[in-house]
């Protein structure tokens, strides 16, 4: 199966499927995430990994106040 393998603080997370454009995940916990992606071909052929850190930060629920 030819995809993406996405890696969190370097622990595998999943691999999606090719042609994924976004990937979301839920119940991250807060601070700085390291996240690794490296796209597979059906050769099992690795790419270099693109690596970006992103800051979770809480989830805002409450609906604005009327002015």
């Amino acid at each position: 199966m030819s995809g993406y393998l996405i890696h969190r603080d370097w622990n595998f997370i999943r691999l999606v499927p090719a042609g994924t454009q976004t990937f979301t995940e839920d119940n991250v916990a807060l601070g700085n995430r390291r996240y690794e992606v490296r796209a597979v071909d059906l050769g099992n052929r690795f790419s270099a990994p693109a690596k970006v850190t992103v800051t979770a930060g809480p989830v805002d629920n409450e609906p604005p106040t009327v002015p």
